[in-house]
C-alpha cells in the first residue's frame, strides 16, 4: 500500500485535543505551578531565599529588545522551518516532522520559534544592531518566542506592566522546553512562560514567549 505523505502539506492540524473550547489549554495551569515550583526550589536550595510559586510580577526590562530581535530574525526562522521541513520531504517522513519539536509546533500550533539572549549588562542594547557580545556576568536571559504571532498567549487585555491575571498561563502552550547554555559552565533548565509588557503592541502583546534565566559564575 502506498501513503502520499506530501498530500496536505500546508495544512495546520487541529488542536482540539489540546485545548478547551473556551481556548484555554489543557494541563497548562498544572504545568506551570509544577515547573515554577521546581524552580522556586531549587533557587531556594542555592540561595536559602523564600520564593512564592504563586508569585504574579514578570520582569519586563528585555521586552523592547526581545520583540525588535524576533522581528528582524523572522526571515531567517521561517526559513530555518522551511527548510527542515523539505528534509522531511524529501524522504517522504511528513508524519515524522510532525510528531516531534519544532515540526510539531508548526503543525499543531502554528508558531516558528525563534531565540533571543539577553543579559543586564546589555540592555541598553535594545534600539540598535549592536552584538551583544560575550554575555559573561550579571543575570542572562534566553528567550524563546513565536515569530509567527498568530497564536495568542497572556489572557486578558487589561493587565498592567507588573501584574497578571489568575489564569494568564492557561492561554500558554504548556510546552516544555529545556535550555542548556555551554561555557566554562554548562547552565540547563526549563524555560518557563514569559508574557510581554502590556505596553507593547495588541499583536505582541499576546505573542506567545519562554524564558530561562541565569547566572554565569566565570572562574
Amino acid at each position: 500500500v502506498k501513503v502520499n505523505y506530501k498530500k496536505d502539506l500546508n495544512v495546520t492540524m487541529p488542536t482540539h485535543n489540546i485545548r478547551h473550547e473556551n481556548g484555554t489549554f489543557i494541563g497548562a495551569s498544572e504545568w506551570y505551578h509544577y515547573w515554577t515550583t521546581a524552580k522556586n526550589v531549587k533557587r531556594s536550595n542555592n540561595n536559602n531565599d523564600n520564593n512564592d510559586s504563586s508569585q504574579s510580577y514578570m520582569d519586563h526590562s528585555h521586552d523592547d529588545y526581545v520583540l525588535s530581535r524576533v522581528k528582524a530574525d523572522f526571515e531567517k526562522a521561517i526559513e530555518h522551518t522551511r527548510k527542515m521541513k523539505s528534509r522531511y520531504e524529501e524522504v517522504n517522513a511528513i508524519p515524522d516532522y510532525r510528531a516531534r519539536g519544532l515540526g510539531w509546533i508548526d503543525q499543531r500550533l502554528g508558531m516558528v520559534l525563534t531565540v533571543a539572549v539577553v543579559g543586564d549588562n546589555a540592555a541598553a542594547a535594545a534600539d540598535g544592531e549592536e552584538s551583544m557580545g560575550v554575555l559573561s556576568a550579571g543575570n542572562i536571559s534566553i528567550f524563546i518566542v513565536d515569530a509567527v504571532g498568530d497564536m495568542k498567549c497572556g489572557g486578558n487585555d487589561n493587565n498592567s506592566d507588573e501584574t497578571l491575571s489568575d489564569n494568564w498561563m492557561d492561554y500558554h502552550p504548556p510546552l516544555t522546553m529545556w535550555v542548556r547554555a555551554n561555557g566554562p559552565e554548562i547552565f540547563a533548565g526549563t524555560a518557563l512562560p514569559h508574557v510581554f509588557a502590556s505596553s507593547s503592541s495588541p499583536d505582541d502583546r499576546h505573542r506567545c514567549a519562554w524564558r530561562y534565566e541565569f547566572e554565569p559564575r566565570m572562574p
